[in-house]
């Protein structure tokens, strides 16, 4: 399914016109948390300095780290053995207001809704 405002692969149909022409000043697309494989703590030598971390703190080891720019990142451990890293972080204000005005217009539909029905 293409997203809402991509002009290379959205259909043509009259609902992604109106979307197009909605949201025609970009992608309104943000990732404010991501979780992938730790680049470095899953590699032969990254194993090593992480069974050193482990050993260090009793087995344990979930480490938090937050910024200033209000990124937060934690390092975690799967059942399989594969070292996580998750970043959270606000969504940038364009994008806050985007949800705010999207909420708003949601309220406004369900209202005329429950008027009708």
């Amino acid at each position: 399914t293409p997203i809402v405002g991509d002009t290379t692969y959205g259909d043509s149909n009259k609902k992604s016109k109106a979307a197009h022409k909605r949201f025609g000043r970009g992608l309104m697309l943000c990732s404010n948390k991501v979780i992938v494989a730790h680049p470095f703590y899953n590699t032969e030598e990254g194993r090593l300095v992480w069974q050193d971390q482990k050993r260090l703190n009793q087995g344990v080891v979930d480490v938090a780290a937050d910024a200033d720019d209000g990124q937060i990142g934690t390092l975690w451990e799967r059942a399989d053995g594969v070292v996580m890293v998750t970043v959270d972080m606000e969504p940038p204000p364009k994008f806050q207001g985007l949800l705010k005005a999207e909420e708003q217009r949601a309220n406004m539909t369900y209202e005329q809704t429950k008027k009708t029905s």
